[in-house]
């Protein structure tokens, strides 16, 4: 089972955690904490089509 861990990154000089995990050496951030990662963006869910959005 893979189970998500705080991995703390720099955004513009300062430290954010955000959730991942670690596959095969490649880090993978939950959509949830993209946003922490560029503010500008937004994490979603579409439920007309049943999927989530990033905007």
């Amino acid at each position: 089972m893979i189970e998500a861990k705080d991995l703390t990154v720099s955004v513009k000089g300062e430290l954010v955690t955000v959730k991942a995990v670690n596959v095969d050496g490649s880090n993978y951030v939950l959509l949830r904490d993209v946003p922490k990662l560029m503010p500008v963006i937004s994490v979603g869910y579409d439920a007309e089509k049943g999927l989530p959005k990033i905007e």
